[in-house]
């Protein structure tokens, strides 16, 4: 798993957990169970190094009924994510003091669900 298309490792990786998992703009109407939609974030190069940082965005939608659920569905991608580590791992924030990964909760009126981020990174060597 060099540099390759880590995308779609990830999206292989999780259709191969059992996970619901979508690119940006395919899923359409409302969230009925809940599913992953996965989507390339920035790539940042290291200041005098040769590596690049690689970040890609898991957008965990759940059914605004089963709200109670969100923990468990984290965990469980957590836990599928954790069989990419460590070319791929979760994003960690120096302003954070405990070791979470999720960023932002909101809510997506068009599909009626509740959104959690999670972000993850893979550093690679860039030409």
């Amino acid at each position: 798993m060099s540099d390759g298309n880590q995308w779609e490792v990830i999206f292989q990786h999780l259709e191969n957990g059992g996970v619901e998992v979508y690119p940006p703009g395919v899923k359409t109407g409302e969230c009925t169970s809940p599913y992953v939609v996965l989507k390339h974030g920035d790539v940042s190069r290291r200041a005098g190094r040769s590596m690049e940082q690689a970040e890609y965005d898991l957008l965990l939608h759940i059914p605004k009924e089963e709200y109670g659920e969100l923990e468990g569905f984290l965990q469980k991608i957590r836990a599928i994510m954790k069989g990419l580590s460590p070319l791929i791992k979760p994003a960690r924030y120096e302003n954070r003091n405990e070791n979470r990964v999720d960023l932002i909760c909101t809510y997506d009126y068009n599909a009626n669900a509740r959104v959690h981020c999670i972000r993850y990174v893979n550093y690679r060597d860039f030409c």
